[in-house]
């Protein structure tokens, strides 16, 4: 059976490949749809977009088994969110050939729980470690297109601060996968902090404009 977002699909055939000569099982790759594969793409694409809006995985959970009728496990939509690891480390790898006209830097504060290694007792006597919360910070540049008139995020980096050192590791990234003056850059705009400033010095020097936020400037007047 298949669980779409749209119901249940029942006795689906997916047809087995069998070597004439041995008799054996040919493993082959199916385009859409795999031997044994339990739920649609609409509800993979569900999991990675609510995961995205901060969704947990409880919540995520309790609205599939409204629409399935059934549970579903955490560590089902776990594994499905998990499968944006492989693609964003090959979106940090790809060229940029269009490079934007401008781009924005800046760095967004959040708390990445995680567990430790401390263990304790849940009222129900089972075991679970301890889950903390860490402060990091997600380094973005955001791109911005003036004929098409459109903006995207062209990279991003998380670091433990906003020294140069981690602001250079994105620079000199971008630098090597084509944001650069010679391919269309015209200007950056920036924060106040002498990190982003020192690294922005180091990688595209007077190459490009540097441009102060008024946002930022407002805020801090503010």
């Amino acid at each position: 059976n298949l669980e779409t977002g749209w119901g249940h699909v029942h006795n689906l055939q997916v047809p087995m490949l069998e070597c004439q000569k041995c008799q054996h099982d040919v493993i082959c790759e199916y385009a859409l749809l795999e031997k044994g594969q339990r739920f649609w793409l609409d509800l993979d694409q569900d999991a990675i977009f609510s995961s995205g809006t901060c969704q947990s995985l409880r919540e995520i959970s309790e609205r599939w088994g409204a629409i399935l009728g059934g549970n579903v496990g955490l560590r089902t939509i776990n594994e499905r969110i998990n499968q944006l690891e492989s693609l964003a480390q090959k979106a940090h790898e790809q060229p940029i050939k269009d490079a934007p006209d401008i781009v924005q830097f800046d760095g967004i504060w959040l708390t990445i729980q995680s567990q430790s290694e401390q263990v304790k007792q849940e009222k129900r006597h089972r075991a679970r470690k301890v889950r903390k919360g860490e402060r990091v910070v997600i380094l973005v540049a955001l791109g911005f297109w003036q004929k098409e008139e459109k903006r995207a995020i062209v990279d991003w980096q998380i670091a433990k601060s906003e020294a140069h050192t981690e602001w250079e590791t994105l620079l000199n990234r971008l630098y090597e996968r084509g944001v650069t003056p010679e391919n269309g850059l015209q200007a950056v705009i920036r924060d106040g902090g002498g990190g982003l400033q020192q690294a922005l010095d180091l990688v595209y020097g007077s190459t490009v404009i540097d441009q102060r936020c008024i946002f930022h400037k407002l805020q801090n007047v503010a």
